[in-house]
């Protein structure tokens, strides 16, 4: 059974680690004082992301590019954790 051309279980198999990641980011990775986005910055995001959808892409890149973004953010995220907790033991 395939789904916009890739088979179902590659979905699954994305959709799961996205989710992990996701949890890893809020939950394990969450720091007090975030920058909270405002009205500006979302229509701006949304702007962005409506003119790449314009873009043809072929979904294997498109999930590609959306997992090494994930992925990066989520390490980006524990090297920041990590930084400030040596600063504070410092």
């Amino acid at each position: 059974m395939a789904f916009m051309g890739m088979p179902l279980w590659a979905w699954i198999v994305f959709y799961v680690l996205v989710f992990i990641m996701l949890y890893a980011d809020l939950k394990m990775f969450g720091r007090k004082g975030q920058h909270e986005v405002n009205v500006k910055e979302a229509l701006q995001m949304t702007a962005v992301w409506i003119g790449v959808s314009h873009v043809e892409i072929p979904t294997t890149v498109s999930l590609a590019v959306i997992f090494g973004v994930l992925l990066l953010s989520v390490l980006l995220s524990v090297a920041s954790t990590k930084s400030e907790a040596r600063k504070k033991n410092a």
